[in-house]
């Protein structure tokens, strides 16, 4: 009698531990950290989760009249003509880029590049600092604000129990009618645990609806269900070792 307490005490304690201690969210719980950077990020540190990594930046992104694509990094594109490049030919010349490209003075970039390089160029460098001239008409931009930020469970030594991946992209229509692309915001949390992850399928069927299952780019089967205004993905990796389970959250 006394041996078969203590095994099913062993049971109990190994099951909560199989899924009960390693499940810090509720998928309910894993939807509302969707709600911003701040809050997901909070409550990883709450938990007691460490970061890893993070990420934030801004993009521009567009076309011009002629259709080809317009596109930087940190930098806004412009048609505002004193936004161009001016450099000092070493001939002593002043010219700016349109100057320079329209009289093929340097077709590989060559002369520039080798200025930029020893810092003698552009000579406006600091007056158009933050913008990028483009000479023909931009009819559409717009100016995408994005971030991710990783946290790992159980993270020591560069291993872990599990990771949570949080990204968001923000866009602003800045030239054009109607923006092209949609906000979104999603959460991956990736982990190694069969039980676990049988836990998070009998909530999400619980909750959820079921919509479909396909094969994502990499030949996995991926099963999406609906939940509110939330999509949830679910998938098995076997290609990995340990064996790699995934729920993503987005929005």
């Amino acid at each position: 009698m006394f041996k078969r307490i203590i095994l099913l005490f062993l049971l109990a304690i190994n099951c909560k531990f199989s899924y009960g201690q390693d499940q810090q969210f509720s998928i309910a719980q894993l939807c509302n950290l969707l709600t911003d950077i701040k809050t997901f990020e909070s409550n990883m540190l709450k938990i007691g989760n460490t970061p890893i990594g993070n990420n934030y930046g801004v993009t521009f992104s567009g076309k011009n009249n002629k259709g080809y694509a317009v596109g930087t990094i940190d930098d806004i594109p412009t048609n505002n003509t004193y936004y161009r490049k001016i450099w000092k030919w070493p001939d002593g010349r002043i010219l700016n880029n349109d100057e320079i490209n329209e009289n093929k003075l340097d077709t590989n970039f060559e002369t520039r590049d080798y200025l930029e390089a020893e810092g003698l160029g552009p000579i406006n460098k600091e007056e158009i600092k933050g913008y990028y001239y483009e000479k023909d008409k931009i009819i559409h931009l717009e100016k995408c604000i994005y971030g991710s930020s990783t946290f790992g469970k159980d993270y020591f030594d560069n291993e872990l129990t599990g990771e949570y991946y949080f990204k968001y992209a923000i866009y602003k229509l800045i030239i054009g009618n109607k923006l092209k692309n949609t906000n979104s915001r999603s959460l991956t949390y990736r982990f190694f645990n069969e039980l676990l992850y049988k836990n998070y399928m009998k909530q999400i069927s619980t909750i959820a609806t079921y919509v479909k299952t396909q094969k994502n780019g990499y030949d996995i089967l991926v099963s999406y269900y609906k939940y509110g205004a939330f999509t949830i993905s679910t998938q098995i990796d076997n290609t990995q070792t340990p064996t790699n389970y995934k729920i993503i959250i987005s929005k």
